[in-house]
């Protein structure tokens, strides 16, 4: 019984030796770690910290740069989907009160096709009209383009131009 409670004495006092042993390299580490950090100045943590805002602030500034276009894309797709569901509306008004209502033959109840036909082909020339108009649109704008782009080159050339 002398002999176990020798033996069990002795492992707390290795488990207790062994704590220390573990206590004291952790604070060694720990020191290690502290004496890295005060090797920095302050003027040098200072840089360290402006940097790092910076950084943050040039990216901050790119993310919200980004957003705001994405906004305006997604207002302008908005704003067009809207006018193609007022146009397709007004087509359905103008067809239910041309063609279903007013193309109704009163005798025999059913829908005339000649108005059906002339209504449809009516909206085809409309749009083939309205393309028409686009592409005059497009071509004048790109000779508007090319004769800025002439001066622009022109006053480049003769100096005057200062970025």
């Amino acid at each position: 019984m002398l002999k176990a409670q020798q033996q069990g004495l002795t492992a707390q006092l290795e488990q207790q030796s062994t704590k220390k042993y573990r206590g004291a390299r952790r604070k060694k580490e720990a020191e290690a770690t502290v004496d890295t950090f005060q090797r920095l100045t302050d003027d040098e943590k200072g840089d360290i910290v402006s940097q790092a805002i910076e950084a943050l602030q040039t990216e901050i500034e790119q993310l919200r740069s980004s957003g705001n276009k994405d906004v305006d894309d997604i207002r302008t797709l908005v704003e067009e989907v809207d006018l193609r569901i007022a146009e397709t509306k007004k087509d359905t008004y103008e067809f239910k009160r041309d063609i279903i209502i007013g193309g109704e033959d009163p005798r025999t109840g059913k829908t005339n096709a000649e108005k059906v036909i002339r209504f449809l082909e009516d909206k085809v020339h409309d749009k083939e009209v309205l393309v028409e108009k686009m592409a005059l649109k497009n071509t004048t704008y790109r000779a508007a383009i090319q004769k800025l782009e002439a001066q622009l080159a022109h006053k480049e050339e003769m100096g005057e131009v200062r970025a």
